[in-house]
């Protein structure tokens, strides 16, 4: 299958996840700090110092995986498809916290949704990449 096809399958399964598929931790730990916020639990430097370390954790990680090396042999369609969904539900990840930040709060939250749509939509890439390299029973 070239790359094109799989990016194409992948995206529509990132579009048909399950709202209980796509919700990870991460995710909610993220809308738990929201609603604390939101409830006067915690203060807005409190919470805006959250969204900052957010920020900085995806960037630190974003660059980590950028400075990552592929050897020759591990390029294929599936690791080409899982780079560009990777790098861009963590865009869209980054994207989603700096909309919060300037209290663009609705449409931080649907980029961030989109983002680990995507991410999620990596993972299983990767199980099924995984699948299909064990030797058969």
């Amino acid at each position: 299958m070239e790359a094109t096809e799989l990016e194409q399958q992948m995206l529509e399964l990132s579009d048909a996840l399950r709202e209980d598929e796509w919700r990870t931790k991460a995710f909610c730990d993220f809308e738990q700090e929201m609603a604390r916020f939101d409830n006067g639990e915690i203060d807005e430097e409190t919470f805006v110092q959250f969204l900052e370390q957010r920020e900085e954790l995806i960037l630190q990680t974003l660059h980590e995986y950028q400075q990552s090396s592929v050897l020759p042999h591990e390029v294929s369609a599936e690791s080409v498809v899982a780079h560009r969904l990777l790098t861009k539900g963590m865009q869209a990840w980054l994207q989603g916290v700096q909309l919060v930040l300037k209290d663009e709060v609705d449409e931080g939250l649907l980029e961030i949704e989109a983002g680990n749509r995507l991410l999620v939509a990596v993972q299983r890439l990767n199980l099924r990449v995984q699948a299909q390299q064990l030797p058969p029973r």
